[in-house]
């Protein structure tokens, strides 16, 4: 059997070698402690996390030059046998420190994480630990942590793990008035990253305090309660999407049935994890503020979500970093119902409001039924080098391990999403001896919703794979994926095909526009679905700082 026809059949029969290879940490683990001997270990990993460098920002005076921060990050490992997720807690290194070291408080930290477990008081997202008057850390009072689920990843975690962010007395108070979508938001908002910054550090100011909230719109309208299961975001032709999990149904039931659902209800949400953008308010009523990914903004989430019933029209209005959704009887009658009932709803009972309601899938929301079958499966391997050159440049083996790391990759990504139509995705990679790999990823259709921002993080994903080892020359071949069901049989038409000229995202041209009007149409589609809706609808105004950075003023 060829080279080829041996990788293929390798990969399309799913090799169960293959399909369970855990992709290893790109950073190396530094050591290991013993916490308490054959019951809890904390591997030390050391490592950056890389930054966009920003070396303006006509908004502050302040130049953001940092490109990597130096960091600890700890995981625990023997929390899990008490039915305490393990928990990752990712700490920055400050200028005078180096690896060994490593604060003494930390194991302490572990320490009475294990106690806490063992004697059944777990935590999970959204929860907290508060150490009152005792020291986490020597130099800093900082004692109270939070807990979120696990956003990007720069070592290579497992999935079932909870980050534990650390954060200051007034935060505290903010998170347990407003919630931790707000406090989050605002973390990212300071540190301009998105949706928030992974590491802790121990030496820094508040981000928010209670002054900042005197003025919310929360402080006034009726019932408030928090479910981290619900998530709201505003697509970019302006729909109201709401993602419920299956598991937050039980409180929305008994919330609704015991108020009545009448007047006003608000929920404190999750950030979704599909937004590319999340709204922030900075206690500042005259604009509205939004922390963005860097990618084309397709998805803006929100912290919140009102419900007003009993209005006259229905209408959407964004407020500080939420929405509130202005209801007419009929439609609220129609949400109250899918609500109840854990129907999915998709309305549009005017022009100018389109609302969508689904429940994510029981299946796919239980990481341990979810099943990776046919999320991506791989129709086609092919190889665009010779079967005698490649056999001298690489060997089957470390071909095999790196094609079924990158299969993982793909299947891993798309399984962490919430299915959508499906299309074709090829993936062209070329690599050489002492380079760095070199990726391109092509949709089909090109038109496919989130296409750049998905590929972008796929992309970024991808080049984070170790490269195998290469001699005397390059290596290229192709990858071809029907991702959530489509096509399987590929049809490969000479101008879609994947060549190392084709540019992956080219950019459509804007006849009669000057370069700063080009970009505010960018910036603009966060909100707006066409070039057309910024000339018509005035109402809304965005001020991209850079490609890479904030959306911010966005005014509604």
């Amino acid at each position: 059997m060829g080279c080829f026809a041996w990788l293929k059949s390798l990969l399309t029969h799913k090799s169960d070698h293959l399909r369970n290879l855990e992709i290893p940490s790109t950073k190396s683990l530094y050591t290991t402690l013993e916490i308490i001997p054959n019951k809890l270990q904390l591997f030390v990993y050391s490592h950056t996390i890389s930054l966009h460098e920003l070396d303006s920002d006509p908004f502050q005076k302040e130049k953001h030059l940092e490109s990597q921060i130096a960091c600890w990050t700890f995981l625990s490992h023997g929390l899990s046998v008490h039915g305490q997720k393990e928990i990752y807690f990712t700490l920055r290194r400050y200028e005078d420190e180096d690896e060994n070291d490593i604060p003494v408080n930390i194991k302490d930290l572990y320490h009475a994480f294990y106690i806490l477990a063992r004697k059944g008081s777990r935590v999970d997202i959204g929860g907290y630990s508060n150490f009152g008057n005792e020291i986490i850390f020597s130099n800093t009072d900082m004692n109270k942590i939070i807990y979120t689920e696990k956003q990007k990843d720069e070592i290579g975690l497992p999935s079932q793990v909870l980050h534990a962010i650390l954060i200051t007395n007034e935060e505290y108070e903010v998170y347990v008035n407003y919630g931790i979508s707000r406090l989050l938001a605002r973390m990212g908002y300071a540190r301009r990253y998105f949706p928030f910054p992974p590491w802790s550090e121990r030496l820094r100011e508040s981000v928010v305090t209670m002054d900042d909230m005197k003025s919310s719109i929360l402080n006034i309208i009726g019932s408030i309660i928090q479910i981290l299961g619900v998530r709201v975001t505003r697509l970019r032709n302006k729909t109201i999407k709401l993602n419920i999990s299956p598991n937050s149904h039980e409180i929305i039931y008994n919330v609704l049935r015991e108020t009545g659902f009448n007047g006003v209800l608000t929920i404190l949400t999750g950030i979704d994890k599909q937004a590319n953008s999340c709204l922030v308010w900075n206690g500042n009523h005259e604009e509205l503020n939004a922390n963005s990914s860097g990618y084309l903004s397709t998805r803006l989430g929100g912290c919140f979500i009102t419900f007003c019933s009993q209005q006259p029209a229905d209408r959407v209005q964004v407020a500080e970093d939420g929405f509130i959704l202005f209801l007419t009887d009929n439609t609220f009658q129609q949400i109250y119902q899918a609500l109840i009932s854990r129907n999915s709803l998709n309305i549009k009972p005017n022009e100018n409001v389109h609302i969508v309601l689904e429940w994510d899938n029981e299946e796919r929301f239980s990481n341990e039924n979810y099943n990776n079958e046919h999320v991506a499966d791989l129709i086609l391997l092919e190889l665009l080098t010779n079967e005698n050159r490649l056999q001298d440049r690489i060997s089957l083996n470390s071909q095999a391990q790196y094609t079924g790391k990158i299969d993982n990759v793909v299947k891993k990504h798309f399984s962490s999403m919430h299915k959508s139509n499906g299309f074709n995705l090829s993936i062209f990679f070329t690599l050489k001896e002492n380079e760095p790999a070199h990726i391109k990823l092509q949709m089909n259709p090109l038109d496919y919703d989130d296409s750049k921002a998905l590929s972008h993080k796929l992309w970024h994903s991808l080049t984070l794979i170790d490269l195998p080892p290469i001699c005397s020359g390059l290596i290229s071949f192709q990858m071809h994926y029907a991702v959530w069901g489509g096509e399987s049989e590929l049809i490969l038409e000479e101008n879609a095909k994947i060549t190392p000229e084709l540019n992956v995202w080219p950019e459509k041209k804007e006849n009669n526009l000057s370069t700063n009007e080009i970009t505010f149409l960018h910036s603009f589609r966060l909100i707006g679905d066409t070039e057309e809706s910024l000339i018509e609808d005035k109402k809304e105004k965005l001020n991209l700082i850079n490609e890479k950075g904030f959306v911010n003023q966005l005014m509604a």
